[in-house]
């Protein structure tokens, strides 16, 4: 790619606010997980979405309206493997959260040019990491009252206790 091509790349983010309409479109889908982990009684689900959904997507919501930085692009990346990480975590991987990484690891392909190796690279080894983690640590360092049981589980763990 030249010179031009990243030029009319992030011309394009701009002109047409796709990077904040993507944005923007991530926002809507967390408030209505907000509401549903809050339903279901997932805290570490719940509290990591609720972050998003009022502190980490309002900011970006605003960066993106200012200027189209490679930074809140790649802050943007970070949040959305938050948000796919701690869910996993908070569901004690029953979501099957690792199959959300692959179109994770997509999006510095859509943001970034391909000359932006850095950027490409760690936006792409970020959710490989997530997913390293996802299946190899697991939630076994959480304390149990953050992770989510289904009825049927607590039904069986009180009449055990």
């Amino acid at each position: 790619m030249t010179i031009q091509a990243d030029y009319d790349k992030d011309f394009r983010f701009q002109k047409f606010g796709l990077f904040r309409n993507i944005v923007l479109a991530v926002w809507i889908v967390l408030f209505v997980y907000v509401g549903y982990y809050y339903y279901l009684g997932a805290k570490l689900a719940f509290a990591a979405v609720a972050l998003g959904a009022f502190v980490f997507s309002p900011i970006l919501f605003y960066k993106s309206s200012t200027d189209s930085t490679k930074l809140t692009k790649f802050l943007f990346i970070l949040s959305c493997n938050f948000y796919i990480y701690t869910s996993g975590l908070g569901f004690e991987h029953q979501i099957l959260a690792e199959y959300y990484y692959l179109p994770a690891a997509m999006l510095p392909l859509l943001f970034y040019d391909l000359t932006e190796k850095k950027y490409v690279f760690a936006g792409v080894i970020t959710p490989f990491s997530c997913w390293l983690l996802t299946k190899f640590v697991g939630s076994s360092f959480l304390p149990g009252y953050l992770l989510y049981t289904d009825a049927s589980s607590r039904e069986l763990i009180k009449n055990i206790n």
